[in-house]
């Protein structure tokens, strides 16, 4: 019985090679392929600048196949998905489509993600009818690049009015300056957001082009700088675009960045580093399903990345047709279009068009942190880190130092909504110092000693500062100022520095300049105060001329007349007039010419000053002074200036911009320090006497082993109220 068992068995098998290969009419043996895998193709960069969106997707795609073929694949033949490297380059992509569509046979493909690659394959999809659906493709052109062409990703033509509308209606962005990637994607992007913004009454300032795979810059941003635009748009790719913000910001440019969905990639924030902090951006609102982000997680060990969920939608509803009895590409694209309505996917609902096209609404992303954020979620900060100021919040110069105060607190804001400083929230802890070294002592010794900082802005009068250094040296903690000219500073201590040069140039080129104009004799009030007496004994060594008479006042005096009178009386050919804040130079000014006292003026950068303009205007018409070089119309510059002005109003009333600017400068150059080294005195110490030639609101700033900057003073003289550079 067994022996007839196992040969009607071996009869059953035998006939089963037979049937198995053999289904020809004429006794012709063919192949059987009902049970081989059913292949589709995939075209993405898995190489190059813009590999993580290709990389991104192939995750997905795995991810799709892997649910496909537990389930038993269609009709009991497993999917299988041919990956083709595009490197995002057309040439590229049509290789891949020859090969896919006249080898392997394949009837759909998942791609292109570039545009340029999507419509360079496209008409080589429509004459063999095989369907492209694109998971990344964002060219306005692909809506009309055949019947054949899909794709789970929204067109720029809605991206670029939303791009227009946010930098106009939300950020207030009036001048635009624009560096694209010159292919279909970045000219689609480009092109609609200009349209947009034009409508809306904005200006884009210069458009500048580069090609793919290029690692310079530098020309173009330079001329896209020069527009003093309110901010840079960059559609383009990520690896460019790192690039891009990197040489941006070492060009001088710190103004706002802004671009599309290409910013969301590793590579800005890994190349960029602190340069692509506070960048903007806006994507496709794509509401990834919980249970693709456990698949992915399961899978790769991370969350999804951009175009995941877009290439696995792609992927299940090719195969979706196809189960639905589809073989041919033309079945195929006839089925999209009625699965296609209402589909619940990995990346929310999609709905297709007439011409493949679907529409997500968008959503604005800032980068923090070094991470990828929804704007209006700021990242989590954990814990505070606390540093100290010291300057003038009360008496007479509070006139600058309140303003600095708003500089600060503008900063802190910035700083904190773009991720802190290493995590954490910046919180600044102010105290009074009135000018003096007394105060600026006792505050300094608060902060060291019962508030435990490690770093301290201040102070802003040179006695501050001087107060400040012994108590800052002695706990070996960072007295840096923004604002402080004494030439005594230069040696107050190791971890004392500034980002505000030294008056030792202002007092000698000002005693350069009168005598080379010929004035012989002068006489000189100063206030007693460390700046101004320090100031003074620069020019008076400078000077090589005759002092007449060397007059000073107290701080808190309001008369300054028996001064004036002797300096008169010796029939001075110039007088120097040196004060310690605006407010009391306006008084010793009108007192100068009540008494008469009508000879040539030198002073400080004062004479500057916004209220002394306007107010004291035909007093201080003809004065000659000596001030930081600064141009307050470069782009830095006036961005931080409108920023402020926007905020506070104007506060260049009672000192000169360049005040402004250096302590903004101070505060971000802590925040790079302390992103560098972390919040060790010792390590801040050795990383601020190694800056060099940083890119800053004020210029380019080299910090000497003395702790001063690099830093010149030009000469300057008030002509027809407005201060202009001396031949």
């Amino acid at each position: 019985m067994r022996k007839y068992i196992g040969i009607v068995l071996c009869l059953i098998f035998v006939a089963s090679l037979f049937t198995a290969c053999s289904n020809g009419t004429n006794g012709q043996v063919t192949e059987d392929t009902s049970l081989e895998p059913i292949k589709i193709g995939f075209i993405g960069p898995l190489t190059g600048g813009a590999a993580v969106w290709g990389l991104n997707a192939k995750k997905g795609i795995e991810i799709a196949l892997a649910d496909i073929n537990t389930e038993g694949g269609v009709n009991g033949r497993k999917v299988e998905v041919i990956f083709e490297d595009s490197q995002a380059l057309p040439k590229e992509g049509s290789t891949a489509i020859q090969k896919l569509v006249n080898i392997d046979d394949v009837q759909a493909i998942i791609g292109g993600i570039a545009s340029s690659v999507t419509l360079g394959i496209a008409p080589i999809a429509e004459s063999k009818e095989v369907v492209l659906i694109s998971p990344g493709s964002s060219s306005p052109r692909v809506t009309n690049a055949g019947e054949y062409t899909f794709r789970t990703w929204p067109s720029d033509a809605f991206q670029g009015i939303f791009l227009g509308e946010l930098a106009y209606n939300e950020l207030g962005y009036r001048k635009v300056a624009t560096l694209y990637v010159n292919n279909d994607y970045g000219v689609g992007v480009k092109d609609a957001f200009a349209q947009k913004f034009k409508v809306l009454g904005g200006k884009v300032t210069a458009v500048e082009s580069h090609e793919q795979e290029v690692g310079d810059f530098r020309s173009q941003l330079t001329k896209l700088t020069e527009t003093n635009p309110d901010a840079l748009f960059l559609p383009s790719y990520p690896a460019e675009m790192a690039i891009a913000v990197q040489q941006a910001r070492e060009l001088g440019y710190d103004g706002p960045i802004f671009g599309p969905e290409t910013f969301e990639d590793p590579q800005i924030p890994d190349v960029a580093g602190n340069a692509a902090e506070g960048i903007i951006y806006t994507k496709p609102l794509v509401e990834t399903s919980d249970d693709f982000k456990r698949k992915h997680l399961e899978m790769h060990g991370e969350e999804p990345g951009i175009v995941s969920e877009n290439a696995y939608d792609a992927l299940m509803l090719i195969v979706e047709t196809m189960k639905q009895g589809a073989t041919t590409g033309k079945e195929i694209k006839d089925g999209l279009h009625k699965i296609g309505q209402n589909y619940k996917g990995a990346s929310g609902t999609i709905t297709f068009d007439e011409k493949g096209d679907i529409f997500k609404p968008y959503q604005v992303m800032i980068i923090q942190n070094g991470e990828f954020v929804k704007q209006g979620e700021q990242a989590e900060l954990k814990g505070t880190l606390k540093v100290g100021f010291i300057g003038p919040l009360t008496g007479d110069a509070a006139a600058y130092g309140l303003p600095i105060q708003k500089v600060l607190n503008l900063a802190t804001e910035e700083i904190n909504s773009q991720g802190g400083i290493n995590g954490k929230a910046l919180e600044i802890i102010y105290e009074d110092a009135k000018c003096t070294g007394k105060e600026a002592a006792t505050a300094a010794q608060k902060l060291v000693n019962i508030d435990k900082v490690n770093y301290i802005l201040g102070g802003l009068c040179s006695g501050e500062t001087l107060g400040a250094a012994p108590v800052t040296e002695k706990g070996k903690v960072i007295l840096f100022s923004a604002g402080s000219g004494s030439p005594d500073i230069t040696n107050a201590g190791d971890y004392v520095f500034r980002n505000f040069p030294s008056d030792a140039s202002s007092g000698s080129k000002v005693a350069r300049t009168a005598y080379e104009m010929g004035y012989e004799t002068v006489s000189i009030i100063a206030e007693n105060t460390d700046y101004a007496q320090a100031v003074k004994n620069v020019f008076v060594n400078a000077y090589e001329g005759n002092v007449l008479t060397d007059e000073s006042y107290d701080s808190e005096g309001m008369d300054f007349r028996t001064q004036i009178l002797k300096m008169k009386s010796k029939n001075p050919d110039a007088i120097y007039v040196l004060s310690q804040t605006p407010a009391k130079f306006g008084i010793v000014l009108q007192q100068i010419d009540e008494l008469g006292l009508d000879v040539p003026l030198f002073t400080n950068e004062f004479a500057a000053a916004g209220d002394i303009l306007s107010d004291y205007g035909e007093y201080i018409e003809g004065a000659i002074y000596a001030e930081p070089a600064f141009d307050e119309n470069a782009p830095r510059a006036k961005a931080l200036l409108d920023k402020l002005n926007a905020k506070y109003g104007d506060l260049t009333g009672s000192l000169p911009p360049v005040y402004l600017a250096t302590q903004y400068d101070a505060i971000y150059l802590m925040k790079e320090a302390m992103e560098a080294v972390g919040e060790n005195p010792e390590d801040l110490k050795e990383y601020l006497y190694n800056v060099k030639d940083r890119k800053g609101t004020v210029g380019t700033l080299t910090i000497d082993s003395n702790g001063d900057p690099e830093f010149e003073y030009v000469v300057r003289v008030i002509e027809n109220n407005e201060p202009t550079v001396m031949a």
